[in-house]
């Protein structure tokens, strides 16, 4: 059973919609009037919307029984109002009204705003906590009406240089969010009166969503030849960051005429040195949570990540968990000499080194296209060669470049020592919202979700480096598929199960 929250667009029209059936009674046979079901356009009248955060969602059966129903509120800090702005568009999609909600009627939920309207097809837009919405004032005081078109609005773009940015305690910036089921037919009607006549509810979230990764607790490492380290109570020992969170999102959700969501990333290619104001995109255009040398966050504790939906599946584009832990090799691990000649058990060595051992990677074109095979305890000086078998292929005479920089830069393949100081490695878990689909589907973070990821499996020894998982090859599909199972919870909240 799958839950799933669709979110507001104009392109896919899960929108709310304020209809109005007012007969006009002096001409009921004018166009818009008179007859049954007929529109009256224009008369003055009030109206009361009150601005709500979803308690459910609805359910459908999907291609796979692995969807569940269950929930995970918000806390207090997440779905505290502050300030909020209603966006009025008429039945041309023009925005006609904007109202600021004032902080008296922000004091206690429900969150309610009366404000002199039209009678006539609307739709209701919200945005929560922004404190600045110059943008889309701006718009509303401008002159053309091809200007304050709802397909413009939404794609209104909001910029943030860090994750609390949008995530303050009591602050968490806000949008629409529509009930499952929510399409252009849900209609009211908007009649001749006052504020007791017209009540309407906007449904807002998060407009970040949320992530709390695990590891499984019969976690299997598929190797078998080591293990990441655990505490006293069998819980893997590991911390966490997020990176590649996109710096931009639009003010609503977008989608396309294929109904996938859409970013302002969506479809732009990524180069070192390239800038979204250039037509591209570059490392600036991103984020990561936390810092190389300080993660801050350990596995099971919540962090937040921005809306991400990348048409293609591309390393440097996809939001990913960065993952560090030891790395200790078992007694069953490939273990070389120096000189690349097979050697005994040398993990009692590597114990007492502090967990410190070497490996030796191979680079092409400025990526790192494989390891050598073995693990060594102390400097390697010879290598067998990626898909070689050491003791049955001689070990490579060719020389290591200096680091890590030379080999991204060398225009032939080449060989980097690596060292595992401590045994710390690093894994990247990519994040996915769906199992199937295509590539925009099962790599779309939306709004308003929350992210649980439980891992069941890693393959190995991650890398030595933390972004030794980006300088790779850039299409994720190549890399070895993860088994998941996704659930949907309140927030709402997606449970993936998958290895790394």
């Amino acid at each position: 059973m799958k839950t799933l929250n669709i979110l507001t667009t104009g392109a896919f029209a899960t929108l709310l919609l304020l209809g109005s059936c007012t007969k006009d009674v002096d001409n009921p046979n004018s166009p818009g009037g008179g007859g049954e079901g007929g529109v009256v356009e224009g008369i003055p009248t009030y109206a009361t919307v009150s601005l709500s955060q979803r308690t459910g969602a609805g359910t459908y059966v999907g291609p796979e029984d692995d969807y569940v129903n269950e929930t995970s509120q918000a806390t207090e800090v997440e779905k505290k109002i502050t300030d909020a702005v209603v966006l009025v568009f008429n039945s041309d999609d023009v925005l006609e009204n904007y109202v600021k909600f004032e902080d008296a009627e922000l004091a206690t939920a429900p969150y309610a705003k009366t404000f002199a309207t039209t009678t006539g097809k609307k739709r209701l837009y919200a945005l929560a906590n922004l404190e600045n919405y110059s943008k889309i004032e701006a718009i509303f005081n401008g002159q053309t009406a091809a200007d304050k078109k709802l397909s413009n609005v939404c794609k209104v773009i909001q910029q943030i240089t860090d994750i609390s940015g949008a995530t303050t305690d009591n602050k968490f910036w806000m949008s629409n969010v529509y009930k499952l089921g929510a399409t252009i037919e849900d209609q009211v009607t908007v009649q001749k009166g006052d504020e007791n006549t017209n009540n309407f509810t906007i449904y807002i979230g998060r407009m970040v969503s949320k992530v709390t990764p695990k590891f499984a607790d019969n976690l299997v490492i598929n190797s078998g030849d080591g293990t990441i380290e655990k505490d006293e109570h069998n819980t893997v020992v590991a911390e966490y960051r997020v990176r590649n969170n996109p710096n931009r999102f639009f003010s609503f959700p977008v989608y396309n005429a294929a109904g996938l969501l859409t970013s302002p990333y969506y479809d732009r290619n990524y180069t070192d040195g390239g800038s979204y104001d250039a037509d591209g995109l570059g490392a600036g255009d991103f984020f990561d949570n936390g810092t190389a040398a300080a993660f801050g966050k350990t596995m099971g504790q919540d962090s937040y990540l921005t809306e991400n939906s990348p048409k293609e599946a591309k390393r440097h584009k996809v939001t990913f968990l960065s993952i560090k832990a030891k790395w200790t090799p078992s007694k069953d691990a490939l273990f070389l000499n120096a000189d690349g000649t097979v050697a005994g058990d040398l993990s009692g060595t590597i114990a007492g080194n502090g967990g410190t051992f070497y490996r030796v990677q191979k680079w092409e074109n400025g990526k790192i296209v494989g390891y050598c095979p073995g693990i060594y305890a102390t400097t390697p000086t010879r290598w067998t060669d990626v898909g070689g078998t050491p003791g049955n292929t001689a070990p490579q005479e060719t020389p290591a470049v200096a680091d890590r920089n030379a080999a991204k830069a060398s225009a032939t393949p080449c060989y980097l020592i690596v060292t595992y100081d401590q045994g710390m490695a690093y894994w990247a878990y990519w994040m996915r919202s769906r199992l199937d689909g295509t590539i925009a589907e099962k790599y779309a973070l939306k709004r308003n979700n929350h992210y649980k990821v439980n891992i069941i499996s890693v393959d190995g020894v991650g890398e030595p480096t933390e972004d030794d998982n980006l300088d790779k090859d850039e299409d994720l599909e190549a890399d070895a598929s993860m088994k998941a199972t996704i659930e949907v919870l309140n927030w709402n909240v997606v449970d993936i199960e998958g290895g790394i």
